[in-house]
C-alpha cells in the first residue's frame, strides 16, 4: 500500500478497539492520513490529538453510511459491524464506492452475511475482508 497519499477512514473510533486500531495504524505508517469516523466529534477529539499530523475528523453516520465525503481508499470498520444488523450497511456502501473494506471486530457467525459479496468483490477487484483482527477470518 502506499502510505504517503493514502487515505485510511477507520470507523467507531470511540470505541477501545476502534482507537487501538487507528494509534497502531499510525505507528505503522506514520504518513498514512488516517480519517477519524464517528458520530461523536468531542469523543473523537482524544484519537485526532493522539494521531496529530495526517489525521482529522469525519462524522459518520452508519446507518445511511456518509462516508463518501471522506474521499477514502480504505475503510476499517470496527464498530461491531454486523452484530445485531440487520444489513451490511457499509460493507454494502464500500463495495458501490469501490472502495477497499476491512473488518476487524466480527466474529465469523456475525459475519456471515457479508458472506453474500464474495462474488461481488472478487468480480469488482474490490478487497474486502471480514472478521479481521479480533477474531481472524477471511471474506
Amino acid at each position: 500500500m502506499k502510505n504517503q497519499n493514502t487515505r485510511v477512514l477507520v470507523l467507531g473510533v470511540t470505541g477501545r478497539v476502534v482507537g487501538s486500531t487507528a494509534v497502531s495504524l499510525y505507528k505503522l505508517c506514520p504518513n498514512l492520513q488516517i480519517v477519524v469516523g464517528s458520530r461523536n466529534r468531542e469523543k473523537s477529539a482524544t484519537v485526532v490529538s493522539t494521531l496529530r499530523k495526517n489525521s482529522a475528523f469525519a462524522e459518520v453516520n452508519l446507518k445511511c453510511c456518509n462516508f463518501a465525503s471522506a474521499d477514502v481508499d480504505l475503510v476499517v470498520h470496527a464498530a461491531e459491524p454486523f452484530q445485531q444488523a440487520p444489513k451490511c450497511t457499509v460493507l454494502e456502501f464500500a463495495m458501490e464506492t469501490k472502495t477497499a473494506y476491512i473488518n476487524v471486530c466480527d466474529d465469523t457467525s456475525n459475519s456471515q452475511p457479508a458472506k453474500s459479496f464474495k462474488v461481488k468483490a472478487i468480480t469488482t477487484n474490490i478487497p474486502a475482508i471480514t472478521s479481521e483482527g479480533i477474531y481472524p477470518g477471511e471474506f
